[in-house]
C-alpha cells in the first residue's frame, strides 16, 4: 500500500509551504513537474502491488 495525495486535492488558502514559496516558475523541475501525470502513474503502480 503506499500513502499517495491526489494532484486534484483542494488547497487551503493562505497555507505556504516553504518549498512551494522559493521555488521560481521557470525552473526546469518545476516545469517538469506540473506535466508529469502523477495520478495516472501512482493508479498504475498501485494496481501492480
Amino acid at each position: 500500500m503506499i500513502n499517495y495525495t491526489s494532484q486534484n486535492q483542494l488547497s487551503l488558502e493562505g497555507f505556504n509551504h516553504p518549498f512551494e514559496r522559493d521555488l521560481l516558475a521557470d525552473n526546469k523541475w518545476v516545469k517538469l513537474a506540473s506535466i508529469v501525470p502523477y495520478d495516472d502513474l501512482a493508479a498504475i503502480y498501485s494496481s501492480k502491488l
